[in-house]
């Protein structure tokens, strides 16, 4: 009688990282695989894991080595309900099944549950399995449905889903925006102090991938704009990470990443592979609520160079209305003399070399160092925007989601109500991972404030711009005022609203 071993598939995620294969497809001139993944498979027993697909079009690809010969099989939900109750471990019932050491699919499936089936049918040993294995379009469920805790907010992930048929679309941009208005927020985590964190931490995450292009290489970096709250005491530091997610090492330099700020490249360890990322962060100071702040960051291509500005803005502390101008607080500077182009990447088409999401993401969640937290208090309105060249002005991305999925960080209790324009509410309540829509998760209102788009964002193109004031970020700074998110509006149109996070260095 065969025996299944049901593993949950985002433990196999976290798993250790090998290697990575490189296919091309409808979708993506280069789509790379995330990295492969390793898993032991005892004599006489299968292992399956489940592939969701949200597309009537979509492509399931996958590689698979072994040091002993085992079947591997594709199997629709049909056909894995039909093995799984019978009698017999014979896996040939399937899309594509291969008896072998290696396999190396491409296949093409509509919509549906899928399942890739591992069977050491030789009883020689334990097969020591290497794997890798995407389904495109690349929607957040491709892995199933999600379970608390997720980091909480709003995000593009590159999918419209509208539909019920998942569409992937990309967005290239110099610049990603996002703007918190706070009302309420309070977190409690007893465990924290265990990761370094305090009790009442919580961070506010503006998370997006850059993409650097140079002479045909391309190098894939994670930027991270982290208000780090302490959210007992109402004090709120700046900080921002930056991760080089182009192969599993990651490997940075304090020659190949330089700031102002004279901070350092620092060694971590995730899942159980070291990785470099640069990390800097301000001093507290006190926040009132309402508290009112966008962020934003920022990619200008120089001559030798990639610049990345980090910048936050308040916008409103307490009784204080006055717009604050935007402090630059770092400015990144990755030096790379072949750079060609640059630009901050959404798309539902591909998956990062390390396997994450190119997705943008403003999201609640714990300090820093995966902790997850929860919310006694949580109510405020999130906003998530991006550069639009064509119009020169902000826009919302096409579609969102309630979560996202490339920060370690968490929550478990946060709820999300989509408006439209990019705008969302957090609240206390039951997790609703979903994609947003004016249906029935929406916030009912009657207008929401449109943002300008004969505005525009200037380029910085000064390599010497201090992290504190420059010339360079002062036409940043100007311009943006332009087309400042309409916070107050949406305030008086959905109430006044709250949130808090607060964060330290070696986030994941």
């Amino acid at each position: 009688m065969k025996i299944i071993v049901l593993l949950i598939v985002f433990l196999l995620v976290a798993s250790s990282l090998l290697e990575s294969v490189i296919r091309t497809d409808s979708f993506s001139n280069q789509v790379v695989l995330p990295a492969a993944q390793s898993i032991s498979v005892p004599s006489g027993y299968i292992i399956p894991l489940e592939i969701d697909t949200f597309s009537n079009s979509s492509w399931i690809d996958y590689y698979v080595s072994s040091n002993v010969s085992i079947s591997t099989a594709l199997m629709n939900l049909q056909q894995f309900n039909t093995f799984n109750n019978s009698n017999t471990a014979d896996v040939s019932n399937a899309i594509v099944d291969r008896n072998g050491t290696t396999d190396n699919e491409d296949v093409h499936v509509s919509a549906g549950t899928y399942y890739l089936v591992f069977f050491d049918y030789a009883q020689s040993g334990t097969a020591n399995v290497t794997f890798s294995y995407q389904a495109y379009p690349v929607t957040p469920f491709v892995y199933g449905p999600l379970i608390p805790p997720i980091p909480t907010g709003i995000a593009s992930f590159g999918i419209n889903n509208g539909s019920g048929n998942a569409i992937p679309y990309e967005i290239k941009t110099s610049s990603v925006v996002g703007v918190a208005n706070i009302s309420a927020i309070q977190a409690y985590n007893s465990s924290a102090p265990s990761l370094n964190n305090t009790v009442s931490g919580a961070t506010l995450q503006l998370n997006a991938m850059l993409v650097v292009n140079q002479n045909g290489t391309q190098y894939v970096y994670w930027a991270q704009d982290t208000p780090d709250f302490v959210t007992n005491t109402t004090q709120v530091s700046y900080n921002d990470n930056f991760w080089n997610n182009t192969n599993q090492a990651g490997f940075l330099s304090n020659q190949s990443v330089t700031s102002p700020n004279g901070n350092s490249v620092y060694l971590t360890n995730v899942n159980g592979t070291s990785q470099y990322y640069y990390g800097t962060g301000t001093n507290n100071f006190t926040y009132v609520e309402p508290f009112n702040i966008r962020l934003l960051m920022n990619e200008s291509v120089l001559s030798r160079s990639v610049l990345l500005q980090i910048g936050a803005q308040v916008l409103r502390n307490g009784t204080q209305t006055s717009i604050e101008p935007i402090f630059w607080f770092d400015n990144i500077t990755i030096n790379d003399p072949g750079v060609q182009n640059a630009y901050f990447y959404v798309s539902g088409n591909d998956s990062t070399p390390v396997g994450t999401f190119y997705d943008a993401e403003l999201v609640f969640a714990g300090e820093s160092n995966a902790e997850a937290t929860n919310f006694t208090q949580m109510d405020s309105t999130l906003g998530l925007y991006y550069l639009n060249a064509s119009s020169n002005g902000l826009s919302a991305f096409p579609t969102y989601y309630s979560f996202g999925l490339d920060t370690a960080e968490a929550t478990y209790n946060l709820h999300v109500q989509y408006a439209e324009n990019g705008v969302a509410r957090v609240t206390v309540g039951s997790p609703n991972y979903v994609y947003l829509n004016a249906g029935s998760n929406s916030i009912t209102s009657s207008s929401i404030v449109q943002i300008s788009s004969s505005s525009s964002v200037s380029q910085v193109s000064d390599s010497s711009t201090s992290s504190q004031t420059s010339s360079g970020a002062s036409n940043i700074s100007s311009n943006y005022l332009l087309v400042v998110i309409p916070v107050f509006a949406i305030m008086i149109i959905l109430g006044a609203f709250a949130s808090r996070r607060r964060q330290s260095f070696g986030r994941a």
